[in-house]
């Protein structure tokens, strides 16, 4: 039991590793995906985080998740939270319902108009995100 003792600061000196960040490319800060995964494994998502491409970002509560509805889940769809509705707009969106519908969507975002137009066809893109209250939402008695 004769270790050296150590103090604190220098256990924190001999683990640090200094990293430099390489500064993102211009092909990195263009990158867009119409949705980012959620957890890996069998846990579903918290949250269900809307991104604007304005850079406005709403939650919403997958506790609050009422269901979901499409005509046409390729171009559109339609998420139901206890008070809001979340319309959803794009092409490609089949895989984006699919996994909305399972809870493992941990964000949604909408392209800039300039990334939509230079967007390949079989690519999945988000144009428009819009809320409205729901009319039929569940009222708390009083």
């Amino acid at each position: 039991m004769n270790e050296p003792s150590l103090s604190i600061r220098a256990l924190l000196d001999r683990n640090t590793v200094s990293k430099v960040e390489e500064p993102k490319t211009s092909q990195e800060e263009d990158e867009y995906a119409a949705l980012a995964g959620g957890r890996i494994g069998n846990r579903p998502q918290w949250t269900l985080v809307v991104e604007h491409a304005d850079g406005a970002v709403r939650g919403f509560p997958y506790a609050q998740f009422d269901g979901i509805r499409a005509h046409d889940p390729t171009q559109g769809f339609t998420i139901a939270f206890a008070d809001c509705e979340v319309t959803i707009e794009g092409r490609n969106l089949t895989r984006l319902f699919n996994r909305v519908c399972e809870h493992r969507v941990a964000t949604i975002v909408e392209a800039p108009r300039s990334r939509g137009l230079l967007a390949e066809d079989d690519e999945p893109i988000v144009w428009s995100i819009q809320y409205r209250p729901r009319r039929d939402a569940p009222t708390l008695p009083s």
